[in-house]
């Protein structure tokens, strides 16, 4: 009998494991490798690498092997550390922190180096060790916020590029945990208190926005150009979500829109122009709707969400505190997947969107096919010819320069034989 329940279990939790959702894929220590460490945030390498921060330690998943990285075998702090970690423009992953009053941190850190490269106070001009905030740059670098070691007082706003340093000459004040450089080039952030104040800095000016009474948690620029802020205010007052869309100031909250719950957070947009957040599960706003996920209604692991990023496959990779879901509305693609043989036509999603001057675009092919990538304008014009010659079955990937073109919307189209689909690009300048 004993065998029997043994047996019973293992078909049952295979049954379970391997009929998901192929839309949805949850990782958990009792499922896969993953280790089971309290989870709060994760950056993915331009190799399709996953850095997820843990309670100090860092986790590193190549698809297939997990690592982890803490005081005993890395730099990572041994005592209390509240780290961020971003990927930057150059698709490298960094990570800093602000814990123990200055005691624990390690300064910024390249962790897609090999060994991992720091910058510190010593050997470089970072203002001070302790970062509170991380977020890229659109010239191939990251933005960061230093601060003196205190929750409170002025810090410094710096970018690293290429080795080469910048300081802006205006200095927060007051604890930032979220920065954000818009399509324009201006860097936006946000402050640690409930007076409603969001700062935008262009060059080495500052306008200070007084929207809501309370404070921005999250600040994403989407597809468009627009840039969101999730919002806290105070009880008596509506909370959810603010547009600036270089103009004007748009307020959505559950009143005037299907927006389901006040309290959102962890925006990120992808190539697709949908914004997706976190709030009682994992939401999706299209511009017109707003679409939430619970564990109930999806294969979502659990509501209470800590981090979301999309890869270049646009999988969403959702962190929960002890848990990682993974969600594709078109079916979860990896780096494994695409070396494997295709079995039908598909175009992908070029990346990155919005892009400028550069952006890839990846197809596969079943069969021996004679295949045309072509983009247009918004008129029909053909502008570019990328692909038109007899492939052979694989997986293919061509890249598109749009430094002749003047930003705007575009389509690339891929045809095989009757097979065609089409897809829509921006170009950003």
């Amino acid at each position: 009998m004993k065998n029997y329940n043994i047996a019973l279990w293992f078909l049952l939790f295979s049954f379970q494991l391997f009929a998901q959702d192929p839309n949805w894929k949850v990782y958990t220590p009792a499922n896969s490798g993953l280790p089971d460490l309290p989870l709060s945030s994760i950056a993915i390498e331009n190799n399709d690498i996953k850095w997820i921060m843990a309670s100090n330690s860092l986790i590193r998943f190549d698809g297939i092997n997990w690592e982890v990285f803490d005081s005993s075998n890395s730099l990572m702090p041994g005592g209390w550390w509240d780290g961020v970690i971003t990927r930057g423009g150059d698709g490298n992953v960094w990570i800093g922190g602000f814990g123990g009053w200055g005691e624990y941190n390690i300064g910024l850190v390249n962790v897609s180096s090999t060994p991992w490269t720091v910058y510190d106070t010593l050997n470089s001009s970072l203002a001070y060790i302790s970062i509170s905030s991380l977020s890229p740059s659109r010239d191939d670098g990251v933005w960061m916020i230093s601060w003196p070691g205190t929750l409170s007082g002025w810090g410094t706003l710096q970018k690293l590029t290429n080795d080469v340093w910048y300081s802006s000459q205006e200095q927060p004040y007051d604890y930032s945990k979220e920065i954000e450089e818009d399509l324009h080039g201006s860097v936006w952030y946000t402050v640690d208190n409930l007076f409603g104040f969001v700062h935008r800095i262009t060059g080495d000016s500052t306008i200070s926005y007084n929207i809501l009474s309370g404070a921005a948690q999250s600040i994403e620029t989407d597809f468009y150009g627009n840039v969101w802020m999730s919002w806290y205010t105070q009880p008596i007052e509506p909370s959810g979500l603010v547009k600036y869309d270089g103009d004007e100031w748009t307020v959505i909250t559950t009143e005037n829109s299907n927006l389901p719950t006040e309290h959102v957070w962890n925006l990120v947009a992808d190539s697709l122009g949908n914004l997706w957040m976190s709030g009682d599960g994992l939401i999706m706003y299209d511009g017109n709707d707003f679409t939430q996920y619970t564990a109930q209604n999806s294969g979502l692991y659990s509501i209470n969400i800590s981090d979301i990023q999309i890869d270049e496959f646009n999988n969403k990779w959702i962190i929960h505190p002890n848990a990682i879901s993974v969600y594709n509305e078109d079916g979860i693609t990896s780096v494994a997947e695409e070396l494997q043989l295709p079995n039908a036509f598909k175009l992908q999603q070029n990346y990155p969107n919005p892009f400028n001057p550069t952006t890839t675009i990846n197809y596969q092919i079943p069969k021996i096919s004679f295949v045309t990538l072509k983009v247009y304008d918004v008129l029909g014009s053909e502008i570019a010819t990328l692909v038109s010659e007899e492939k052979l079955v694989g997986n293919y990937e061509v890249e598109f320069d749009g430094s002749g073109l003047t930003s705007g919307v575009y389509f690339y189209t891929l045809q095989a034989g009757d097979f065609v689909e089409t897809k829509k690009i921006v170009l950003m300048k």
